[in-house]
């Protein structure tokens, strides 16, 4: 019970950091796009 706990707790945060990753690269990218 506790792996998996510990298993759903890392993949959450890879997915997590995963997700922040792709919205700094599009916030870029409009923030770019502004500055133009």
């Amino acid at each position: 019970m506790r792996g998996d706990e510990q298993r759903s707790k890392s993949l959450h945060s890879a997915i997590s950091g995963h997700l922040d990753a792709l919205l700094d690269e599009r916030n870029l990218r409009l923030i770019r796009i502004r500055q133009g």
